[in-house]
Parts: structure tokens; C-alpha cells; sequence
């Protein structure tokens, strides 16, 4: 058994030997620290209408988070769930905070904004409201009334 813990000690020393400079640098907490990568809230995002801003995880259409379970139809600005454990195999383990206005470009979170196809935030859908579909158009005039009471 000695001989055997030996001659592993030697073939390690030996492999640690060859590597690079760039390779010994990244030890197991350096490759810990890659895969959680995406667990750093890095991208902020603030909404145009409401001013509502926060770090957020990702923006794009294919979250790493979710190891190509979800794919988006839009750029969306997304979190992981800070209230849910952190199960990477399930594709629901994230936030959406908003996405960008496919007509002005700009940032606004779900709650100004109405996802018909595209992403239109509560400017240009009230202003285009007559191209969307009649229920589409009473979601927009829910939407609508519902900001104005809660700017009084």
C-alpha cells in the first residue's frame, strides 16, 4: 500500500511538473470560481418609465443559468430566483426583469411593457395600440390605467 501512495505522489509531482504557469494558477477554487461565474449580478438595468433599477445576471436569449433548457424570443434582462434553490438542471430557476421596446429600443421592465410577438413598452403600444389585435388592446388600456393610478 505504500508503494502505491508512492508512485501516485511521483506521477502527481510529475504532472504538476508539466503544466503551464497558466494552468497551475487555476486550482480547484480558480475552476470553482468559472463555473459560478454567471452567479455575479454584473449587467444593470434600468426601466425608462418607471426608473425601477437592478443588477441583473444576464441579458440576451440563452441564459448559461439554465444549460440550454430556455431560449427567448427577445433580449431579456434576467436574474436567478433569489427565493429558490439553485437547481441547474430545471429551466425555472430565473426572473425575467424586462427586455427592450422592439420599436424605441428601450430598457423597460415587465410591468411597462406588453409582449405581443415582440416586446413594446406602454409609449409605443398605447401610441400603436390600434395595430394590436382587440384583446391585445385591452390589455394595453389595463396597462395603461394601471400606471397612471399608480403615478398619483
Amino acid at each position: 500500500m505504500l508503494k502505491f501512495q508512492i508512485k501516485m505522489m511521483e506521477d502527481k509531482s510529475k504532472f504538476l511538473d508539466r503544466l503551464t504557469d497558466q494552468e497551475k494558477q487555476l486550482d480547484s477554487s480558480g475552476k470553482e470560481g468559472r463555473k459560478d461565474e454567471f452567479l455575479e449580478k454584473t449587467i444593470p438595468f434600468t426601466c425608462k418609465l418607471c426608473e425601477l433599477s437592478e443588477m441583473v445576471h444576464y441579458h440576451g436569449r440563452k441564459p448559461k443559468f439554465v444549460k440550454n433548457l430556455v431560449e427567448f424570443n427577445e433580449d431579456a434582462y434576467l436574474m436567478i430566483d433569489p427565493f429558490s434553490a439553485r437547481e441547474t438542471r430545471f429551466g425555472n430557476n430565473f426572473l425575467q426583469v424586462g427586455g427592450d421596446c422592439s420599436h424605441c429600443g428601450a430598457a423597460v421592465c415587465v410591468d411597462c411593457s406588453i409582449f405581443y410577438t415582440r416586446r413594446f413598452c406602454l409609449t409605443c403600444s398605447e401610441f400603436y395600440s390600434s395595430e394590436f389585435p382587440t384583446d391585445v388592446q385591452t390589455r394595453i388600456q389595463k396597462l395603461g390605467q394601471g400606471r397612471k393610478d399608480m403615478d398619483k
